[in-house]
């Protein structure tokens, strides 16, 4: 499907982009809170205003008066407990993805995700959404311990990608596209705001059209 010279991909985020797990992981985080005595700490609000934030980050801003040691403790319980529980608790996937991934790539483009969640959060997300194989590739801090913009270049490089675009919902999701020099889509139906973003899509189906235009296909 694809030339070995000429590797064009798009790269998905996940939380606001694929899908919105922010009820399970809620309920998940606040299962495996209460298994350490800890009341009130999540909150489906509080997830999604964290989403898109490296785990580490998203610790310090919702135990940010406990412990480093203890703060990374519940981080450890509630990232394991959240791994188990998306396999069978499938967060909503946003209405057309599925169809928009398929359709890129049978326009011959490699599907990619780069994500900022821990290990084991895309590999849930594929047992749980039955989107195992739609996929070529993905990266995530968990992993690598690098930052967006890294595991962007990372995962184009292993791919032998040359032209590839981001598909995200924050700021943040644009920044690091940018430092990573490629172009960016806004997925201005999810979570975040990317102010000045040249490109947008207000649904998943609107974002072959739009990779397709700025890959040249």
């Amino acid at each position: 499907m694809f030339s070995d010279d000429n590797k064009k991909a798009v790269i998905f985020d996940m939380d606001g982009t694929i899908w919105d797990s922010s009820e399970e992981v809620a309920a998940a985080w606040l299962e495996a809170c209460e298994a350490l005595g800890l009341k009130g700490v999540v909150t489906k609000k509080k997830i999604q205003d964290c989403m898109g934030l490296v785990m580490d980050d998203i610790f310090d801003r919702l135990l940010p008066d406990s412990p480093l040691e203890f703060r990374r403790l519940v981080q450890d319980r509630c990232e394991k407990h959240e791994n188990e529980y998306l396999k069978d608790h499938c967060g909503r996937v946003y209405d057309g993805l599925k169809e928009t991934v398929m359709a890129l790539r049978n326009a011959g483009l490699m599907t990619l995700i780069v994500t900022n969640a821990q290990d084991g959060y895309v590999q849930a997300f594929l047992a749980g959404s039955g989107m195992d194989g739609l996929f070529d590739d993905y990266e995530m801090y968990g992993r690598t311990g690098l930052l967006k913009a890294d595991n962007i270049s990372l995962i184009m490089r292993r791919n032998g990608v040359s032209q590839a675009v981001y598909v995200g919902d924050t700021e943040l999701d644009m920044i690091s596209a940018g430092q990573a020099g490629i172009p960016f889509i806004h997925a201005a139906y999810g979570f975040g705001t990317a102010p000045g973003a040249e490109h947008s899509a207000d649904c998943p189906a609107a974002i072959t059209e739009e990779a397709l235009r700025i890959l040249g296909k």
